[in-house]
């Protein structure tokens, strides 16, 4: 494994997992050691050193979503109760939700997902004076929701989808 700065070294799962379809256990090691290595608090401040939240980005933008999630979860879990940082994280899972359900053909729970990804978005965005949060601008976030939203695409493969 490497550091925060060689991202990039950590292996992307063979194929993205999709519940009653394929098997997880092959990838929970690797996951759950970058999930461990999670800064605390998670904090805009010091996002670009956070290996859990860089690798949970690559495997969103590379349509590893379930995995994703998996990843994410220790960085909302170390961020401040209603902090920017935390709405943001829990509407980043929601749109990797959003997107897996897509995946699984469950259309309608993916909207909803979408609707409460961009109420987190709201919340960590609200009256924030740089534009941007532990990376990311709120009209990518937007963008993706509403690419789920509004056409939901095949993601029957992994990458087919850029949402961020």
């Amino acid at each position: 494994m490497g550091t925060a700065l060689d991202i990039d070294t950590y292996p992307l799962p063979k194929t993205a997992h999709v519940p009653g379809v394929n098997d997880r256990q092959s990838q929970m090691m690797l996951l759950e050691q970058v999930a461990a290595q999670s800064l605390s608090p998670t904090s805009d401040l010091t996002w670009r050193e956070n290996p859990a939240w860089l690798y949970g980005l690559r495997l969103l933008r590379n349509g590893y979503y379930w995995e994703a999630h998996e990843v994410f979860e220790a960085v909302w879990m170390n961020a401040v109760p209603n902090s920017r940082e935390r709405h943001l994280v829990q509407g980043v899972i929601h749109l990797a939700n959003a997107a897996l359900k897509v995946r699984m053909d469950r259309v309608d729970a993916s909207l909803r997902l979408c609707e409460l990804a961009e109420e987190c978005f709201r919340r960590s965005f609200a009256q924030l004076q740089t534009g941007c949060l532990m990376g990311l601008k709120p009209g990518i976030l937007s963008a993706a929701a509403i690419k789920i939203r509004s056409n939901p695409p095949d993601l029957s493969g992994s990458g087919e989808l850029t949402l961020l």
